[in-house]
């Protein structure tokens, strides 16, 4: 017959309440308060798993080649990244227990812990970089890494290539077009960088620091709708720079119509807004606009164009901006000067 199952045995209670280890206790100076800190922290650092254990699932699903709005799997998907939502809720009223020790009692034991400290927690460094903070925007990266392990390190830097080549590879793939402007950067005898094409790599001498990889964005005709980006890989060829995706517009990233409005029906608009007799076709393009998050039709009216004495092209236009989905006007210049005019 089996061993029943218990509840102490299946939790390995007498491990975790076997965990803590007061410094304070260890030099003779006790500190009641410690004990409040340790579990703290450590409860911590057991959402902090639970956090990676749903995140990495939720990665797991998303390696599909296409997801239906409405499948199971999607669903899931929302459960689950629900579940992480609350569990943060949670990880921030905890501060409201920390908050009943005052900075005094903490004080007792603080310099007992030098140089320990939360910012070494690298399943907190891990879950930021699966939910998207990759290292190369990180402020100050040389001290992110400085007060780790190697091994945490290398877990850290896989999480952030992930983003890429688990959650966004299928899209990657779909909308980036390469765009042969692959470098080879080397470091040469002098200590110089130098970056060489993807032909002269084999003749070039030095030691190879890092390859940097040009791709373009080319989305349902449009022509650079978002962005040109690169992939940067070191000397191991381990990603160190990844694409940020999150320019593309929601039904590219579901597999959804594109449900911006169309050129024609943009034309139209612009006609009615515009003040001035233009002198040439109305140049229109769609655009993301990274600082208000949001993506638009750019048009131009040009309403003057001429030469100064040198034979340089210039001219004068009024611009406007659409919202790509609603058609509502969100900016209006009367005025922009082009070319060398001077």
């Amino acid at each position: 017959m089996p061993n029943e199952m218990n509840y102490i045995d299946y939790l390995r209670l007498n491990k975790i309440l076997d965990a803590q280890f007061p410094e304070s206790d260890n030099q003779n100076k006790p500190a009641h308060d410690e004990m409040l800190f340790i579990i703290i922290h450590q409860t911590y650092e057991l959402w902090f798993k639970q956090l990676l254990y749903e995140v990495e699932s939720v990665n797991q699903i998303m390696q599909k080649p296409s997801l239906n709005d409405n499948s199971p799997e999607l669903q899931t998907v929302v459960h689950r990244l629900s579940r992480c939502t609350t569990i943060l809720k949670v990880l921030v009223h905890q501060i409201d227990i920390m908050e009943t020790m005052t900075p005094m009692d903490f004080l007792d034991f603080r310099n007992m812990l030098r140089p320990a400290s939360g910012f070494q927690s690298w399943q907190f460094k891990k879950l930021e970089a699966l939910f998207g903070l990759k290292y190369n925007h990180r402020y100050g990266q040389e001290y992110y890494i400085s007060q780790l392990k190697q091994e945490q390190i290398d877990i850290i830097k896989k999480a952030d290539s992930s983003v890429i080549s688990k959650i966004g590879k299928k899209i990657f793939e779909k909308y980036f077009v390469y765009d042969t402007n692959t470098y080879y950067e080397f470091l040469n005898k002098k200590g110089e960088h130098d970056w060489k094409t993807l032909e002269p790599r084999k003749k070039t001498k030095g030691r190879f620091v890092k390859v940097d990889v040009r791709y373009n964005v080319m989305i349902n005709g449009y022509d650079k709708y978002g962005t040109s980006d690169h992939v940067e890989l070191d000397e191991k060829l381990n990603i160190t720079y990844t694409i940020d995706t999150n320019f593309l517009p929601k039904y590219v990233l579901h597999n959804q119509p594109d449900n911006t409005i169309g050129y024609s029906v943009t034309l139209l608009q612009a006609k009615k807004l515009f003040k001035k007799s233009g002198i040439k076709p109305i140049n229109a393009y769609i655009k993301y606009d990274g600082l208000k998050v949001r993506y638009v039709w750019r048009l131009e009216n040009i309403y003057n164009e001429y030469k100064d004495g040198k034979g340089n092209n210039g001219g004068e236009m009024e611009v406007l901006e659409l919202d790509a989905f609603t058609g509502e006007e969100v900016v209006y210049i009367p005025d922009i000067m082009f070319g060398q005019v001077y």
